[in-house]
């Protein structure tokens, strides 16, 4: 498994940082996208909640995490 960083991106150049650990650049999108609703809820690694409406997001980039 690999890290991936996976960026939503909404209107006005803000974004959202997630990280996920996922086999593939694919399966990285797969997990970032995957919601039941459309709602995306997730806590980062320093606790942070996020909840936010997927139709809000323009675009979702995912780029490996060389860190």
């Amino acid at each position: 498994m690999k890290k991936y960083r996976v960026h939503y991106h909404f209107a006005g150049a803000e974004s959202i940082l997630r990280i996920v650990e996922a086999a593939d650049q694919e399966d990285a999108l797969g997990i970032a996208t995957n919601s039941r609703s459309n709602d995306i809820v997730f806590t980062d690694s320093k606790g942070t909640l996020y909840c936010f409406f997927y139709r809000d997001v323009q675009y979702v980039s995912v780029t490996e995490d060389k860190a």
